[in-house]
């Protein structure tokens, strides 16, 4: 083997050295922050993947190869009995398909490990094809390095991994490798072979430079930060949760901490559960009775835990309120799996959680899973409902002279719900017995409160919120200084205007009904309700009918269903609103031909254009699927032109005759040959480039065809060159183009 080759392996094997390495880095700490074991198999793929790379494996017998070992990993970590068996086999691809249609839903979190070690063994196998393309090809590795150090820093700040060490690894390994890709690109436009002592007079300093430079960085000592770490605000901006739950700026979502309320939020699309129901409604967790001023906390009243088997009546269930609407039933699929249930209101029973029991808190309302004497994160469960019904009657028969709290069985409760922070301005208040002038009953008192909210100068707005100041409450500045909120806002301050008049209110978190997604068997529907759909409202005390939901945020609406069973002016009143005339209606899903003979004038294209979304709607994922793979065929196509354009060609001049025939061949050569990488050079001659051809393929085809060319372009005589006779060298040639 000659000094140059010999060199030139010498350059690659410490390439792929390095670059492995640098590539082992992304691994070492998924073994550490997740479940993944056998990391060492993924290791020795990536070593395999390298090899054939580097020893030009042809492209098909690579990955053959490469396909191998996956499928005997996969069944040595996940399988039993011998690899040849058709057992395995079939349940894999089984298994594929399932998980693929998952994959187009975006069900990530029930994909099976089989395939996301499938998965991972083909990201392993895209990422060491780019390393070996930055590295060989482009020689160029900066983009990957860079990532590679953003990865890894990201992960030492949020994460427990520990990347002191793997820092200063990366800083060598990265440098080195700049270095050595630097001397590659200078030699090669110097059109300078490598030659070994070229290398170690490169190689060595630049070793040592980078080494010694990292051993004193890591040994000298280190002056404190000058600048405030900006953690903590990054994880406030990450980690919100609610609608404005904490100051700053939060992501919206259900959470717990309400205690400082107030400031902007982002939207999450992320799917938290899906509902599958008769109808839409509201979604409740929680409430919370103690207002502070700055936001919602528990208050001291003993909170008790009251078990509930699986199917057992919850403890607010109270069939005798609502004795003639219908049971009803609603499943509930999660997402984002939590311990919590969410309730829909009237709720009597839940089921689920494998038989075993809910815990039920006498304060918020709260129900939690358990299992093994511990919470339980759910995945799916089912509740049993009656959809309420409130007495208009009872309520507005409701007023202070007519409530006794000992009726409610807690001597406090008119103090627990009507409590309100000593420091809460008078003009809350004041501002109250405005709005409710002239009513006479805490219902009527209820509703004018909650339409004042309807007021133009109120505006729903997830931005310009603004925080109190210190000493500033809440409430008072919404009312009387900024008049922006969103649903925090709005229910605290509805939830604060009652109590200031004396009566009962609550604060109520949970999520609104979602969006509606397709109809299921029957009469059932299902919605998709995500963090976007986090909300909080209102809930007043009437005695006789119990917690009323109100919803004063504007834009929303909880589409309450009243009972009007009272003697009433049915001139000034309008009537009773049936549930079903409540709900959105449904669009009916007409096949496509049908909706398109709907326009009277025939063809519509604002009916092809709905129809053209609503099928990308129903059938996205396929689409999608369809579109990358005539991508990939596409982008296949194009970059094997090199080898299929030539047979065309042939093709298409073999038959033609007439004097530019020839003329038309021989640029239609010179562009194959281009595309092919046989460039000719700014200012290079004709026949320098055909005599670099011909030496090139071995031959002198390439400079006969172009003295004929120059006879019949100097010669302005198109005749000069017998197409017929010079057809055979043009296609020998040409096909040699093809590799």
């Amino acid at each position: 083997m000659s000094d140059h080759l010999k060199m030139k392996s010498l350059y690659g094997t410490v390439l792929y050295f390095l670059g492995f390495l640098l590539l082992w880095e992304w691994l070492r700490p998924i073994e550490e922050l997740t479940p993944t074991g056998n990391i060492e198999r993924f290791l020795f793929f990536i070593i395999l993947c390298l090899l054939l790379s580097f020893f030009q494996v042809n492209a098909w017998i690579s990955a053959a190869v490469k396909a191998a070992y996956v499928l005997f990993t996969l069944h040595l970590l996940f399988f039993q009995g011998s690899v040849l068996s058709l057992a395995w086999l079939e349940y894999f691809f089984q298994d594929f398909f399932h998980n693929l249609s998952l994959l187009i839903h975006q069900d990530w979190y029930h994909l099976s490990d089989l395939f996301r070690s499938l998965l991972f063994f083909v990201l392993l196998w895209l990422m060491a094809y780019l390393l070996h393309y930055w590295l060989m090809v482009r020689k160029k590795i900066f983009i990957f390095y860079f990532l590679t150090i953003v990865y890894i820093t990201v992960l030492d700040t949020f994460s427990p991994y520990e990347a002191k060490y793997a820092i200063i690894r990366i800083i060598i390994i990265g440098f080195v490798l700049l270095g050595i890709l630097f001397f590659s690109r200078l030699m090669e436009k110097e059109a300078l072979h490598h030659q070994r002592l070229q290398m170690k007079r490169w190689l060595v300093p630049l070793s040592i430079m980078v080494g010694g430079s990292a051993v004193i960085a890591y040994a000298a000592p280190k002056a404190d930060p000058i600048w405030p770490d900006p953690v903590p605000f990054l994880k406030s901006y990450t980690e919100g949760a609610g609608e404005g739950s904490g100051a700053g700026i939060s992501k919206i979502g259900y959470g717990t901490d309400d205690s400082n309320l107030g400031g902007p939020f982002i939207g999450d699309n992320t799917v938290v559960f899906t509902a599958k129901d008769t109808s839409k409604h509201y979604w409740k967790i929680e409430t919370k009775d103690v207002y502070t001023g700055k936001g919602w906390e528990l208050s001291d009243t003993p909170q008790e835990e009251m078990i509930v088997k699986s199917g057992e009546l919850v403890p607010t269930a109270n069939e005798a309120l609502y004795p003639d609407r219908p049971d009803e039933k609603a499943q509930l699929l999660y997402q984002i799996p939590y311990t919590h249930v969410v309730q829909p209101y009237g709720i009597m029973k839940v089921q689920g959680n494998d038989g075993e029991e809910f815990h039920f808190n006498n304060v918020t309302e709260k129900l939690v899973a358990y299992k093994n004497a511990q919470p339980f994160k759910l995945q799916t469960y089912s509740v049993s409902y009656k959809d309420p019904q409130y007495s208009m009657k009872n309520m507005k028969a409701a007023n202070a002279s007519s409530f006794d709290p000992a009726d409610q069985g807690d001597k406090d409760f008119l103090d627990r719900y009507t409590q309100l922070p000593d420091s809460l301005p008078p003009r809350v208040e004041e501002l109250a017995k405005t709005i409710t002038k002239g009513k006479d009953n805490w219902f009527d008192q209820a509703k004018a409160i909650e339409q004042y909210f309807k007021k133009p100068e109120f505006v729903y707005d997830q931005v310009n919120v603004t925080i109190p100041r210190d000493g500033q409450d809440y409430v008072d500045q919404f009312l009387f200084e900024n008049n922006h909120g969103y649903c925090d806002n709005f229910s605290s301050s509805m939830v604060v205007l009652l109590r200031s008049i004396g009566i009962p209110a609550r604060w109520v978190k949970g999520y609104t009904s979602g969006e509606y997604k397709y109809s299921d068997t029957g009469n059932i529907s299902a919605y998709e309700v995500t963090n976007n759909d986090a909300h909080s409202w209102v809930e007043a005390f009437f005695p006789g009918v119990g917690w009323v939901p109100f919803e004063p945020t504007k834009g929303f609406d909880n589409n309450v269903d009243y009972k009007y069973d009272q003697d009433i002016d049915k001139s000034s009143t309008p009537p009773p609103v049936k549930k079903e005339d409540q709900q959105p209606k449904k669009p009916e899903k007409k096949p496509l031909q049908d909706q398109a003979s709907n326009s009277s004038d025939g063809f519509s294209i604002k009916d092809l254009w709905g129809n053209i979304k609503e099928f990308f709607k129903m059938h996205w994922g396929w689409t999608m699927i369809s579109i990358l793979f005539v991508a990939a065929i596409g982008w296949g196509i194009f970059r094997t032109r090199s080898r299929w354009i030539p047979h065309v060609l042939v093709l298409r001049y073999r038959r033609k005759t007439g004097d530019e025939v020839f003329t038309n061949a021989y640029l239609s050569l010179l562009k194959q040959l281009d595309r092919s990488g046989l460039k000719m050079d700014d200012g290079q001659t004709l026949r320098s480039y055909a005599r670099y051809i011909d030496s090139f393929y071995s031959t002198r085809e390439m400079s006969r065809l172009t003295a004929l060319y120059e006879r019949v372009l100097y010669r302005q005589d198109p005749k000069a060159a017998d197409w017929s006779e010079s057809r055979k060298l043009w296609e020998n040639l040409i096909k040699k183009t093809t590799g």
